[in-house]
């Protein structure tokens, strides 16, 4: 029998809760000039996609081509890319999860995959700054 052992990136594999948020909220002033509540369990779908998609919804903005959802999600990528440069100590691995995942991949009765709510751009920039080694892991985003 082999077991599939699946993890979450944010506040699981890596410490990067303060920023993410905090810079989401920011992008969404820059690219759509709204002011959002940053209480994301108010939400119906806690995803990068789906916030996104509500926010539009909740302040009746369309969007038929994909246009703001793009720009959006661009500058969301920049953002978390710039900050990370700025400051790689601040994505931090949650203590022991590195070793974990190691561990895990090399038992014979273990598949180890990634699974998260956030864009894959963003999630392979936080994973790469924690220092996570990704070889042989499915990344699902």
């Amino acid at each position: 029998m082999v077991h599939l052992v699946m993890f979450d990136i944010d506040g699981t594999l890596v410490d990067s809760t303060e920023f993410d948020g905090r810079l989401y909220a920011q992008a969404i002033r820059e690219v759509l000039g709204i002011v959002v509540d940053c209480d994301w369990s108010t939400y119906p779908h806690v995803t990068d996609g789906g916030l996104l998609e509500e926010v539009l919804r909740r302040q009746r903005i369309a969007d038929p081509d994909g246009t703001r959802h793009r720009a959006f999600k661009q500058r969301f990528i920049a953002m978390i890319g710039d900050y990370i440069s700025r400051d790689p100590a601040s994505v931090r691995e949650i203590p022991g999860a590195a070793t974990l995942l190691g561990m895990l991949r090399h038992r014979a009765d273990c598949r180890v995959a990634i699974a998260t709510g956030g864009w894959r751009e963003t999630a392979l920039l936080k994973l790469d700054a924690a220092g996570f080694d990704l070889d042989g892991i499915a990344l699902a985003t």
